[in-house]
């Protein structure tokens, strides 16, 4: 996992960079890279992988900003799996019935639910004055004031 201890981009970043590469480079062509691409898991893990990076920031965020600190093993593993979850859910109820919508009237609508249930929460967190234990100290704020 990436922390602070760590310089970005470094080692890590040249995984993900070599992997697109060696799939740009074969240009389609070669067959194992199309039969493995084909494969079940990976069309479905590709057809999440948009929801999954939406949610993954969000719940690590929340976590630490709640518990005050980086998870260990057992709860990023619980954390993985709810943004696993979430972004399940959100391909099926959200994604997938607006790509395939006939009826433009039905996307609108939906659309504008998703936006009133986004305000609702943030009206919500506005409400309660946001998360009690996030208040800011005097002074990070007269530090971040020079």
């Amino acid at each position: 996992m990436i922390d602070e201890k760590m310089s970005f981009p470094g080692y890590i970043a040249i995984i993900p960079v070599l992997g697109a590469s060696l799939i740009i480079a074969s240009n389609g062509n070669d067959l194992v890279v199309s039969k493995l691409l084909s494969v079940r898991p990976v069309v479905f893990f590709g057809l999440i992988s948009y929801p999954l990076y939406l949610w993954h920031w969000p719940i690590y965020s929340f976590y630490r900003s709640i518990f005050a600190g980086s998870p260990d093993y057992h709860e990023l593993i619980l954390l993985l799996l709810s943004s696993f979850f979430l972004a399940i859910l959100t391909y099926y109820l959200i994604e997938k019935p607006l790509r395939n919508a006939r009826n433009k009237y039905i996307t609108a609508i939906l659309l504008a639910l998703s936006v009133f249930g986004t305000g609702l929460i943030g009206a919500f967190i506005f409400h309660i004055n946001g998360v009690k234990d996030r208040e800011i100290n005097k002074s990070a704020g007269e530090y971040a004031s020079v």
